[in-house]
């Protein structure tokens, strides 16, 4: 802001002075090129390195996810392992609780609660097969 002129000649500014050298200098008036540059520079450096964390972010995520993929085909291959064991053994508590446990591993609840029945029916008193239940019957 200007404000009066003293002397009739040089109008005097209510600014202070000390730090505006910086904004004031010719390689960094925003008229320069580079300026542009550097700010260009900067803005693709920052662009960059979110490349390349996305990159290393989308690595991690698929490792994880193939790992996944791994432990339930593993899970799956035991579960019809068991199923096929149960049909040799058809009153055999562990057999259907184990079957249960895998079911409920995996993800598909109303097949482990019908086979908890089953675990059930044969021993009512199966603290096991009752603690599983409970997990069963929050999700």
């Amino acid at each position: 802001m200007i404000g009066a002129m003293q002397d009739g000649n040089v109008p005097q500014s209510y600014f202070p002075n000390n730090l505006r050298f910086i904004t004031e200098h010719p390689w960094f008036s925003r008229s320069t090129l580079f300026t542009k540059l550097l700010f260009a520079s900067f803005i693709s450096g920052i662009i960059l390195i979110g490349i390349v964390l996305q990159g290393f972010m989308l690595q991690q995520n698929l490792q994880k996810g193939q790992e996944i993929n791994q432990e339930r085909l593993k899970l799956t291959q035991e579960l019809i392992y068991w199923q096929n064991t149960a049909k040799h053994y058809t009153n055999y508590r562990d057999i259907y609780f184990r079957i249960a446990t895998l079911q409920y591993e995996i993800g598909n609840n109303e097949a482990a609660r019908d086979s908890l029945q089953k675990v059930l029916s044969l021993d009512p008193n199966f603290k096991e097969g009752q603690l599983l239940g409970e997990k069963i019957n929050k999700h």
